[in-house]
């Protein structure tokens, strides 16, 4: 059984309290209106409204639409270089002007090779290049002067076989 049995009438004053147009607040226990709902008098259609033109159907769900066609992936077309502009022919040299010839270019060499042969062993470079320096400097100038130093060079070399081969062409030299 139940302890609290209600009756009737505690329904009944708990649906008038509920459809009652006031409302107790239960925090500040004070009584608020409740406003009365708006009517409106506007009269009734007596013909359906015209339907837009754009409706769904009434009856069921609509279709559903179809999606876009994906558009296809083109790779854009690489830009074309511009084309190289034509190379205009180099101007002919006068005839006035004078060519150097393969004998001017020879005196050259030799005036180089005179001027380095005194600081060969001032260049931070290894004794196999500081050797094949006396050697074309012996060989262009036809200088035998250089073959002391050459030599003193070619005990620097580590390798021993190009060492051997450097002691070998300072001995056939002196023949």
């Amino acid at each position: 059984m139940n302890p609290n049995p209600t009756t009737d009438d505690d329904l009944q004053k708990a649906i008038d309290d509920i459809t009652n147009n006031t409302n107790n607040d239960p925090v500040f226990d004070d009584t608020i209106a409740i406003p009365e709902p708006i009517t409106t008098s506007a009269p009734k259609p007596t013909s359906p409204a015209p339907r837009p033109a754009a409706s769904f159907p009434e009856v069921g769900m609509p279709p559903a639409p179809k999606p876009p066609k994906a558009p296809s992936f083109r790779p854009a077309p690489r830009p074309q270089a511009p084309k190289p502009a034509p190379i205009a022919p180099a101007p002919k040299p006068e005839e006035d002007a004078p060519q150097p010839t393969q004998g001017e270019f020879s005196d050259v060499r030799e005036s180089v090779l005179r001027d380095l042969a005194p600081m060969v062993n001032e260049l931070n470079i290894d004794a196999k290049k500081k050797f094949d320096i006396y050697k074309n400097i012996r060989e262009e100038l036809h200088d035998d002067s250089v073959i002391a130093s050459a030599y003193e060079v070619s005990k620097d070399i580590e390798d021993d076989g190009e060492r051997a081969d450097a002691l070998l062409y300072l001995y056939d030299s002196l023949k």
